[in-house]
């Protein structure tokens, strides 16, 4: 272990890391960004897990107990900028650093006991995963389940199809394909149990209400959602 710290320390010292935000400035000590990125973030309040914009979204779509958001995703903003390391840049760290940071701050706001027994990541597609290395929904689950105390289940729900890029579509077409996207293949861990569904962004909610529909229709009693970022409703 101190042989590791020490690898990482001279790392570090040859190739100090970057802001994962503006990518100009030094990241600061323990702050996920540089000091003049991190005040400008377009941070989420969870003063209220049972009222939000992330509810409203999902209001009469289907039945979410409460949610939860690090950020704000808007267009061409820091916070994108980071999402964007995470999911194209390789920053595995800067997703774990999320997840944790958000479990953190649900706590200092909503103390123990936390209403959520099981944490289930979105998953991804097996040749998106080839590819990256990594599913950035499940390490940033990771750290947030190891801030909360809360277990992850990632094998439960799997990704069938990747389909087109969900951007370039139109609405009915992206929810069509996003409802054939996801299957159930292990009910076992979720039965009769508080689910917390992570994601990174909330963007229509497709993706979240289909796999979220595939828990509850399958055995989990109840189910919230806890993301990165949610984008502002235009």
């Amino acid at each position: 272990m101190h042989l590791k710290n020490l690898v990482n320390d001279c790392i570090n010292l040859l190739f100090p890391p970057l802001c994962p935000a503006c990518s100009l400035n030094l990241r600061s000590g323990d702050l996920l960004t540089c000091l003049s990125c991190y005040p400008q973030l377009p941070w989420f309040s969870n003063e209220n897990l049972l009222q939000n914009p992330i509810l409203d979204r999902m209001a009469g779509r289907i039945m979410i107990n409460n949610a939860f958001s690090l950020f704000y995703f808007i267009k061409t903003g820091l916070a994108q900028n980071i999402i964007h390391n995470i999911k194209y840049k390789g920053d595995k760290q800067a997703a774990f650093n999320l997840g944790v940071m958000l479990g953190n701050k649900i706590l200092l706001r909503h103390p123990a006991p936390l209403p959520w027994e099981l944490m289930v990541p979105v998953p991804l597609h097996p040749g998106k995963f080839e590819k990256r290395g990594y599913n950035q929904s499940e390490v940033f689950g990771q750290g947030l389940s190891a801030a909360l105390g809360i277990p992850m289940a990632s094998n439960v729900l799997r990704r069938k199809t990747t389909g087109k890029s969900q951007a370039s579509r139109s609405k009915d077409d992206r929810f069509a394909s996003i409802f054939q996207a996801f299957e159930l293949v292990n009910p076992t861990p979720i039965q009769n149990r508080h689910v917390l569904l992570i994601d990174d962004v909330l963007t229509t909610g497709a993706t979240l209400e289909s796999c979220g529909q595939l828990l509850l229709q399958n055995g989990a009693a109840k189910l919230s959602l806890g993301l990165m970022a949610v984008t502002v409703n235009r």
